[in-house]
């Protein structure tokens, strides 16, 4: 059953309930893929202070640059140019497959 909060039943740990996804103190909220993102966002790693956070954020904040944020993908056609390989990252809490743009 689909949740009122735009988070899919299958990703229900992005946000640690079904009483709505957990929105950061900046307003953003978690992803996994970019369909978990409303339109016009990216679904964004974003690399900080030894760790990260995904998060759904403007297209211009994430530059997808393979060193500070890359943009997490479902396919190939989720990525942009200058990273056009979507490539297996990690697993979510949920245990599927995380995956992020790359270059070749």
């Amino acid at each position: 059953m689909q949740s009122g909060d735009g988070i899919p039943p299958d990703h229900a740990s992005a946000d640690g309930g079904s009483d709505g996804p957990a929105i950061r103190s900046d307003g953003s909220a978690p992803c996994f893929v970019p369909s978990d993102c409303p339109a016009g966002l990216t679904c964004c790693v974003v690399l900080e202070g030894g760790g990260g956070v995904v998060i759904c954020q403007e297209k211009a904040l994430c530059a997808g640059d393979g060193v500070s944020t890359f943009v997490a993908c479902a396919t190939n056609v989720d990525c942009p140019a200058a990273a056009p390989s979507c490539t297996f990252f990690g697993t979510t809490p949920s245990g599927s497959d995380f995956n992020v743009c790359a270059s070749r």
